[in-house]
């Protein structure tokens, strides 16, 4: 079991955690002493629920070129592209992306529009 220096707090947090997961947290010693495990929503890559609303990207998978589609007269601000460990890869402001330098992978694709709206969602890059 896992010990913990005399200012650990863990006794006072609840760990949220995805619904489905609950066993594996309560089963791992890293995570004991937490106040209580508890599930709540899903993990997804395919972005917030907002993500449809704000754009929509094609084609996916992709081989050399990525287009980014504002929905509902959104303009866009900023693209960053995320590989799946969280290494930032990618930042520019044109709807067409040149992915051909990308290695096959998964990717997160933020996209924020000139009013502040931020959605996320992946592709595969063949």
């Amino acid at each position: 079991m896992a010990t913990f220096s005399s200012t650990d707090r863990r006794n006072e947090i609840d760990l949220v955690v995805p619904v489905g997961t609950k066993n594996a947290y309560e089963n791992h010693a890293v995570w004991s002493g937490f106040k209580s495990i508890r599930e709540k929503g899903r993990l997804s890559v395919n972005g917030t629920n907002d993500s449809k609303k704000i754009f929509t990207m094609y084609p996916n998978p992709a081989f050399d070129m990525i287009n980014i589609q504002l929905n509902n007269g959104q303009e866009l601000d900023q693209v960053k592209i995320y590989n799946v460990l969280g290494t930032h890869l990618y930042t520019g402001s044109t709807s067409q992306i040149d992915t051909s330098y990308f290695p096959v992978g998964m990717y997160l694709v933020e996209v924020t529009t000139k009013t502040g709206a931020k959605a996320i969602k992946h592709i595969i890059i063949v």
